[in-house]
């Protein structure tokens, strides 16, 4: 079955196909010639207006192009000259700007130059600054010198403050002020030669004679006195340091049982409590009085006043005593004592620092710089 079937349709095939060549062969010209002349002259006036069409084309293309060059050459000497004007302004104003950087560095060099200059003015101002501040610092110690030797006779700390301006003169460096050293010196070497008393020793004393006072016997017959002159020569009499002494204590035991009162002279009225207690303070405030103008260097009222305080124990304190005789003794000592000699001149020292001031030259001034004489120019 399937093999007829296959031969059916293979016959059907071939008969499709004799009908599609028969078909073919009925549309075909029946003049091959006519036909080939045809189809040659329509494709020929095909090309000629496509040939046409294309060189149109190409010159429409090409004319574009060209028009679109020309502008964008146009475009491009319009940018070049803006570029080379804005070249040729930046160079303008690049030599404008190194013109005023140049002028600037000039100015600042020219202040600063004269900022120098300044600073070494300053500095030679400074120099002479320090100097008058030694020369005012030694014009006072030498005023200080002077016036504590004067009014108050101190030696030393007049020494000391002449030495100091001496110092301060020294640091000036300025060999012009040599002759005023000079001066220091002589009246340094001048207060060393005065002799000094010792004051302070001197006062020690007067104030422990001015202690016992109130241990002086009177003359009178005071049986106070009498008591603490007894009570003392006891003590005396105890004191025995050798063998030797020893016969003058046991004499002086004998002695002392028998007593001579001698009335060729006339006996004073004894001396009344409160009159006593007087007596002494006033003779204290006799020494303490000397020993007060000792030390202010009053050499006049020490002696006067000491002398006065000789003459009242010796007139009312009895001196046969042994207390009264070392007392009157000391006070006769401290009484010569020379505690205000005489002292030297050094107002020469300060006379010859002020001739050396008067004599110095002005300090520099400021220079005068661009600025001061532009603003001299314009007014």
């Amino acid at each position: 079955m399937s093999d007829e079937q296959t031969k059916d349709d293979n016959k059907a095939l071939e008969v499709n196909a004799a009908e599609q060549s028969n078909a073919d062969a009925s549309l075909q010209p029946a003049n091959p010639a006519v036909a080939s002349e045809k189809s040659g002259g329509s494709g020929g006036l095909l090309g000629a207006i496509s040939f046409v069409l294309i060189i149109l084309l190409l010159l429409g293309l090409l004319g574009a192009g060209g028009w679109y060059g020309y502008g964008l050459y146009q475009q491009t000497n319009a940018a070049l000259s803006s570029v080379k004007q804005a070249q040729t302004e930046l160079v303008g104003k690049a030599q404008e700007f190194e013109g005023r950087v140049s002028q600037r560095m000039q100015a600042m060099l020219l202040k600063q130059q004269e900022t120098v200059d300044y600073i070494d003015v300053l500095r030679e101002k400074n120099q002479h600054l320090r100097k008058d501040w030694l020369l005012m610092e030694s014009e006072y110690l030498i005023q200080l010198a002077t016036y504590r030797l004067l009014f108050e006779r101190d030696i030393n700390t007049a020494i000391i403050a002449l030495e100091s301006a001496d110092e301060r003169l020294r640091d000036t460096g300025d060999p012009g002020i040599l002759n005023v050293r000079k001066m220091i010196a002589q009246a340094v070497q001048e207060l060393k030669q005065v002799p000094q008393a010792d004051l302070a020793g001197l006062s020690l004393q007067l104030s422990a004679i001015n202690k016992t006072i109130d241990k002086l016997p009177l003359t009178t017959s005071d049986p106070k006195a009498k008591q603490q002159l007894e009570q003392q020569e006891m003590e005396g009499a105890k004191k025995v340091e050798s063998w030797s002494q020893l016969p003058a204590v046991i004499w002086s035991d004998l002695k002392g049982l028998v007593e001579v009162r001698e009335h060729d002279k006339p006996i004073e009225p004894m001396l009344a409590p409160k009159e006593r207690f007087f007596l002494i303070e006033n003779v204290r405030l006799q020494l303490e009085q000397a020993r007060l103008a000792m030390l202010s260097g009053q050499a006049a009222v020490y002696k006067e006043r000491i002398a006065t305080a000789i003459s009242w124990i010796s007139e009312h304190f009895d001196n046969k005593a042994s207390i009264t005789k070392t007392t009157l003794e000391s006070l006769t000592t401290l009484a010569n004592e020379s505690i205000a000699p005489e002292l030297p001149e050094i107002a020469y020292t300060y006379q010859a620092l002020q001739k050396y001031r008067l004599s110095r030259e002005e300090p520099v001034s400021k220079p005068e710089t661009v600025l001061d004489k532009s603003t001299q120019q314009v007014n």
